[in-house]
């Protein structure tokens, strides 16, 4: 169990490739979120001027009744819940928006910190052959 434990930590944090994989991954859907988003606003909002005209508040009133304006009456369909369902979708695709604006934010951290190890690693090599230089060439000193 130890050993699945220990494999599993020590591939926790993967590489850069997979980081960056990630963050533009993250991006893509991030950008596809928002434009799903604007389209079911903007959608709705074009469809609640076409029906009422002057304002937008009454759109939500009108769609209670949007089954009176059916031609033909059709009984199998009820726009009664229309307006609470776009109100939960609009919310939806907002709401699934800053969630990954959330997860993109985490994967350029993520990258951000690959490049600051990079940075630390790189810099304490530079210190190690300064400090092996200044003892006279000898490699047994240990830092």
């Amino acid at each position: 169990m130890g050993f699945i434990k220990q494999m599993w930590i020590s591939n926790l944090h993967g590489s850069f490739l997979n980081a960056f994989v990630n963050l533009v991954g993250s991006a893509v859907l991030l950008f596809m979120q928002f434009i799903a988003a604007i389209v079911l606003t903007a959608g709705y909002n074009t469809w609640c001027t076409a029906l009422v005209p002057d304002n937008n508040e009454k759109c939500s009133i009108m769609a209670l009744s949007f089954d009176e304006v059916l031609y033909p009456p059709n009984p199998n369909i009820s726009g009664a819940a229309f307006a609470i369902q776009m109100a939960m979708a609009k919310f939806g695709a907002w709401m699934m928006f800053v969630i990954w604006v959330w997860v993109t934010a985490l994967a350029g951290l993520k990258i951000f910190q690959f490049h600051q190890q990079e940075s630390i690693t790189s810099s304490l090599a530079r210190e190690r052959e300064r400090l092996v230089q200044a003892h006279g060439g000898s490699s047994n000193v240990t830092i």
